[in-house]
């Protein structure tokens, strides 16, 4: 058999001397994911193969010291062990109320996901949410919170992966769980003429109509009570009240809000997951937000907020003050001998956002001239100034936003404001010099957001488009096309696996769309 033991910075993969080349490939493929998900890159990878070269002294000392170890007779035969039968649960609130049923278990088929629900497939090593795009909003809200009561009723680790699918953008190991996800295709050899598919064309004229999203429906203004957690050691840890509204990507936050509804307490627990945050990090705030819930009496709403997605009310909770920093505390699930990472040079620069005061928030970038555009401020934090940097085209909101966040941030620094064009010599020195940015003479185009599309394949084989709101770069699809409109430019991005038709389609459909 192949093992892994991981030592934090060091992971090893060791062979044993019967194991064959599909097991060490699996090994290998494993510890390389670990590396990159949960290490960033920083680990080092040992191959140990047994009675070669398995002489590592921490290897070792860390299994409490060499011992006998089973011959491949002595271990079984591998057809000996079965592999977890996978199970398929529904989540729907069609009766009226919240309900999870199990819908199949064993071989799976692909007709038993309804685009209507939202699903939870276990497959024994991993456990998937895959949310349908017809779900309502109270499934789409409760499913990953009904995925983390799974796991805590079948006893599973906390470190079993939960990751959220959606509908149209099923992963390979997603897929590989049921049987032929896709049909095979049928080729005729008769004479009969073949049938000619029927194209239905984009409405280029309804793409350009700009369509809202849905509204979000705030439970009040955000004026109530916040208590705030960072997620240290699988633990809730207290966040300073005068860091409120200060997060760090690589970190996930809890926070509780408190508020009256009917004359009554009611509560709201966000848990908040950094781009950069671990996978046990995530589960852990997901864990943790289940326990204040339950301590709470099962009363509070659930909501998990991924970061730059974070719903209006959340936003409202720190009047336009939300500062999303680099960095972040070290994991502690196999990861001890990790450093907590922080911007520790004195010098920040960060980039502030939005259309109204409640949603304005800054975002850390990198410093350097080219994160600038015309169309926003940006704070830039050095050891002595603090620079509130005005683009030409930003508006009113952003401006007194980068001017309330800098005088967060400023602590004992000065403060200076900066229009566009003519900042000072020490503005450029913080940045590594003067460089090339986004800017553009017609100004007018920064009072317009980019709009993005998100092209596929129907069931009947038409091409659809659809446009997808409030997105992030995690919005790609990769079995998909998506078109981003910049105004200034359109871009075409395909997926890896998108379908040739899908890819002419994409470029026709962009071309029309720059014509009209």
């Amino acid at each position: 058999d192949v093992f892994i033991l991981d030592c934090g910075l060091k992971l090893y993969q060791w062979n044993g001397r019967s194991a064959n080349k599909y097991e060490k490939f699996k090994g290998l493929e494993m510890v390389t994911k670990i590396n990159d998900d949960e290490r960033g890159h920083k680990a080092e990878i040992i191959i140990l193969e047994d009675g070669k070269d398995d002489e590592d002294e921490l290897f070792w000392k860390t299994l409490g010291g060499r011992g006998k170890i089973l011959t491949a007779e002595e271990a079984g035969d591998d057809a000996e062990v079965k592999a977890p039968e996978k199970k398929l649960f529904k989540i729907s609130d069609a009766s009226g109320k919240m309900e999870i049923t199990e819908v199949g278990s064993g071989k799976l088929k692909r007709d038993m996901l309804d685009a209507d629900d939202c699903f939870i497939l276990d497959t024994g090593a991993q456990v998937f949410i895959w949310v349908g795009k017809g779900a309502t909003k109270a499934e789409r809200k409760e499913a990953m919170t009904y995925g983390t009561k799974y796991l805590e009723q079948q006893g599973r680790p906390d470190w079993t992966p939960l990751t959220r699918i959606p509908g149209g953008g099923e992963t390979p190991v997603f897929k590989g769980c049921f049987q032929m996800w896709d049909p095979p295709r049928t080729i005729s050899f008769g004479t009969e003429a073949k049938k000619e598919k029927e194209d239905v064309p984009v409405d280029i004229a309804a793409l350009h109509k700009k369509a809202k999203a849905e509204e979000e429906k705030m439970v009040d203004n955000g004026s109530g009570k916040i208590d705030i957690w960072r997620i240290e050691d699988f633990k809730k840890a207290e966040w300073p009240k005068h860091l409120y509204g200060q997060f760090y990507a690589g970190d996930s936050f809890i926070v509780l809000y408190t508020y009256e509804k009917a004359g009554k307490p009611a509560w709201i627990i966000y848990f908040w997951q950094g781009r950069d945050s671990s996978q046990d990090e995530k589960g852990a705030s997901a864990l943790l937000a289940k326990e204040l819930d339950d301590e709470l009496g099962g009363d509070p709403v659930q909501v998990r907020v991924v970061q730059n997605k974070e719903p209006n009310h959340f936003l409202a909770l720190f009047k336009g003050k939300m500062v999303i920093h680099e960095g972040g505390k070290a994991s502690a699930f196999k990861n001890k001998n990790d450093e907590d990472s922080f911007d520790t040079d004195g010098i920040s620069l960060f980039h502030v956002k939005g259309t109204t005061a409640n949603n304005t928030r800054a975002v850390q970038v990198a410093e350097e001239a080219s994160s600038l555009n015309s169309g926003d401020c940006f704070v830039l934090l050095t050891p002595e100034t603090m620079y509130v940097w005005e683009g030409q085209g930003a508006n009113d909101e952003e401006k007194t936003t980068a001017k309330a966040i800098a005088e967060t941030l400023k602590f004992k620094r000065s403060l200076e404001t900066v229009a566009e064009g003519s900042e000072p010599d020490a503005f450029w020195e913080a940045l590594g010099g003067k460089g090339e940015y986004a800017h553009t003479k017609d100004l007018g185009i920064f009072d317009k957001e980019p709009r993005l599309f998100q092209g596929t394949t129907s069931k009947k084989g038409h091409f659809t488009v659809e446009e997808i709101f409030d997105f992030t770069q995690d919005d790609l699809i990769q079995d998909d096309v998506m078109i981003l409109d910049a105004y200034s430019e359109v871009f075409v991005w395909v997926g890896h696996g998108a379908n040739k038709e899908e890819k002419d389609k994409a470029f026709q459909t962009a071309l029309d769309y720059v014509k009209q």
